[in-house]
């Protein structure tokens, strides 16, 4: 009987302590973790901007369909301007800009 108390009083010890690290931990997770880390937002701007609906790039808030992960891989461009813009042409380069090779320090 002593053996079967000392045992319930550990697993009361373990969940107690369990308990209160996720009290301490939680609103770190909910958090999300340190700022740079990658984080999703809608803007509606962007479906005034291309008059489209927010499902066009969302799921469900704030998951990103297929569509929504180009338009952000492609700098928040849908991909017909992206297109649109290497028909016109190759940008300035740092050979046109003016800018030597030499100069540069990283």
């Amino acid at each position: 009987m002593n053996q079967h108390r000392k045992l319930l009083t550990n697993r009361i010890i373990k969940l107690v302590f369990l308990v209160a690290v996720l009290f301490i931990a939680a609103p770190y997770w909910m958090r999300g973790g340190k700022e740079g880390d990658f984080k999703v937002e809608a803007h509606p701007g962007w479906a005034r901007r291309y008059n489209a609906k927010c499902t066009l790039c969302h799921t469900t808030y704030p998951r990103l369909n297929r569509t929504g992960y180009d338009f952000k891989r492609l700098g928040y461009r849908l991909p017909k301007e992206v297109e649109a813009r290497r028909a016109k042409g190759p940008g300035p380069t740092a050979a046109t800009s003016g800018v030597a090779a030499a100069d540069y320090e990283p």
